[in-house]
């Protein structure tokens, strides 16, 4: 048994069983793939992924117990890797962090900017995804860090720490009633058509409840996941849209007002995703200071240490 079966095996599952694209991932032929993940199953001496006319069509009873097993010998190979560079290469790497385009276009430019000076021999990589996408990168080991809003359920395996708040406000066209109607309630904001981030994210959530909770059914006219789109749309007057306040850049956006509603929508919180069983070098952790000046070293390490102490769930 190779570590390189077991790796074109778990991208072939990542990749929804498209030996193809796994194999281009994983820069190598199809075939060379195929015929590694069937050497693996002879030498095992069971079939891992179930077949039919030739193409595969999922996992079979015995490769749904072998994934899990699989992924940890990969994660542990890539950690004594880690190891090994951090007392050979120390200050030189990748940095592989997973985040929604919110946080990849307001908040983290100029802290990259400061890391980069620190590590200027580290190679960031920055993948744009959504929140569950983020969990599945981080559960997969193809990121190191995620960053996101409020994570979707079923992510107890993974380490989630508090990062930073952002407050929430509305944004309209400038000269539009919403900004000047003050106090500003639900349903003044209900009356007028909604743009709004899609139900998958944080901020699509949090508005959903907000209005649910009142009991009240807002018009939203158009859903989406980007919020430079949201603000293209508000601003030739499609609606108004409730966004993280940081998306508002005065300069790029002097054509709209923006009005604080943390209040009636709560801040909109963001989280570091890691995995329990991650590696992290010395400049991952001085990245996650950057990012949240409150976890050290010492609290980060307390709480992989408070979850290896958690008893899996049967």
């Amino acid at each position: 048994m190779r570590l390189e079966q077991l790796r074109f095996l778990c991208e072939v599952v990542d990749r929804g069983y498209n030996v193809s694209r796994a194999a281009e991932v994983l820069n190598t032929s199809q075939p060379g793939v195929s015929k590694q993940i069937r050497l693996l199953e002879n030498e095992l001496g069971f079939e891992i992924l179930r077949r039919r006319k030739g193409r595969i069509a999922g996992l079979t009873e015995p490769g749904t117990a072998l994934l899990p097993l699989a992924r940890k010998i990969l994660r542990d190979a890539d950690n004594i890797a880690g190891l090994r560079d951090e007392l050979t290469h120390r200050g030189s790497g990748q940095l592989v962090i997973a985040t929604t385009h919110l946080h990849a276009c307001y908040v983290l430019p100029r802290i990259v900017e400061r890391f980069r000076r620190q590590y200027p021999q580290v190679r960031v990589s920055l993948l744009q995804a959504d929140p569950s996408q983020i969990i599945e990168l981080i559960s997969t080991a193809r990121a190191d860090i995620g960053i996101t809003g409020e994570p979707p359920g079923g992510v107890r395996e993974l380490i989630q720490l508090p990062c930073y708040e952002m407050p929430r406000s509305l944004i309209a066209p400038r000269g539009h009633p919403l900004l000047r109607d003050q106090p500003l309630t639900l349903a003044k904001i209900a009356e007028h058509p909604l743009i709004a981030y899609n139900r998958r994210y944080p901020g699509g959530m949090a508005l959903e409840r907000a209005f649910a909770r009142q009991r009240i059914e807002p018009d939203i006219v158009i859903s989406a996941i980007d919020s430079e789109v949201i603000k293209a749309y508000v601003k030739i007057g499609v609606g108004v849209a409730i966004l993280p306040s940081v998306a508002f850049v005065r300069k790029a956006d002097a054509e709209l007002g923006v009005v604080d509603v943390t209040n009636l929508f709560g801040g909109a919180g963001a989280q570091l995703i890691l995995h329990p069983e991650a590696y992290l070098r010395e400049y991952m952790y001085d990245f996650i200071r950057k990012v949240a000046p409150q976890w050290t070293r010492e609290r980060i390490k307390a709480a992989f240490a408070e979850r290896a102490e958690v008893e899996p769930e049967p």
